[in-house]
C-alpha cells in the first residue's frame, strides 16, 4: 500500500512538471509579433461584365431662374442718305382708257361718269383714238389726217362722249368692228389758281394756251403726257 502511494505521487508530479513546459511553449507562440508576411498569389481572370441595370426614374425639374436684367440700349446708328426725289405727280390730270374694237356703224359713244357739268364748264378735255395702239391722234380731225381715212366729230355731254365719222363732204361713213382698237381722254382740271391770259376767255382756253406757251403739241399724245408726268 506504501509502494502505491509513492507511485501516485511521482506520476502527478511528473504530470505538473509536464503541464508547466506545455503551458510556457503555448506562451511562447502566442507572442505578439507577427511573421514576415507571404508573396502576394497570381492575379485571377476578370469576371464577366454584370447586367446593366435599369434606368433610374427622371428628376424634378428645377425652378426656373430669375429674369436677367434688361441690357444697355445701343448707341442709335447714323442716319442714311436721303433718297432721291420721285418725279412729282399731278393730281390735277387724270388720264381714261377705253376699247373702241366693238365700234362698227358711223358713230361711237362712250360713257364718262366723270364728265360733269363743272369739268364741261371749266376744264380742258383731249380725245385721242388709234387703230394700232402705236399712235395715237387727235380728235376731233379733218379727213386722211394722221393715216385714219375718215373725220371725226367729237359731241361732249355730261356723261358722254359721241364719236362721229364722215367723209370730206360730211356725210356720214360706217366703220367695222376692229378699225379702231382704243382710245383715250385727259382731263385738265383748271384750279382756282388759273388766270386768264392774253386773249383767253376762259379757263378751259388758258390751260390749252399754257401748252401752247411751254411748247407742248397738243395733238402730240405722248408729249401731253411726259409734260404732265402721266402714264401713257
Amino acid at each position: 500500500m506504501v509502494t502505491s502511494t509513492k507511485s501516485i505521487r511521482k506520476i502527478l508530479k511528473g504530470s505538473v512538471y509536464f503541464l508547466l513546459v506545455l503551458l510556457i511553449s503555448v506562451q511562447f507562440s502566442c507572442s505578439s509579433e507577427d511573421g514576415e508576411d507571404g508573396m502576394d498569389g497570381l492575379q485571377g481572370a476578370q469576371g464577366e461584365q454584370g447586367i446593366a441595370g435599369a434606368d433610374g426614374a427622371d428628376g424634378t425639374n428645377g425652378t426656373d431662374g430669375a429674369d436677367g436684367q434688361n441690357g444697355t440700349n445701343g448707341t442709335d446708328g447714323a442716319d442714311g442718305e436721303d433718297g432721291t426725289d420721285g418725279a412729282d405727280g399731278n393730281a390735277n390730270v387724270r388720264n381714261f382708257t377705253f376699247d373702241a374694237s366693238t365700234w362698227s356703224g358711223s358713230i361711237g359713244e362712250l360713257t364718262i361718269t366723270q364728265l360733269t357739268s363743272d369739268v364741261l364748264a371749266n376744264d380742258a378735255i383731249l380725245t385721242y383714238l388709234t387703230n394700232d395702239d402705236n399712235f395715237w391722234f387727235q380728235v376731233p380731225c379733218p379727213v386722211d389726217s394722221y393715216e385714219f381715212d375718215h373725220a371725226v366729230f367729237v359731241t361732249l355731254s355730261i356723261g358722254l362722249i359721241e364719236f362721229d365719222f364722215a367723209d370730206a363732204a360730211g356725210q356720214n361713213v360706217f366703220i367695222s368692228a376692229g378699225d379702231l382698237t382704243s382710245g383715250k381722254v385727259i382731263i385738265i382740271e383748271a384750279t382756282s389758281t388759273t388766270a386768264l391770259k392774253g386773249t383767253s376767255t376762259n379757263k378751259k382756253e388758258q390751260v390749252l394756251n399754257e401748252l401752247i406757251q411751254a411748247g407742248v403739241d397738243v395733238k402730240d399724245y405722248k408729249a401731253v403726257c411726259d409734260y404732265y408726268g402721266i402714264e401713257y
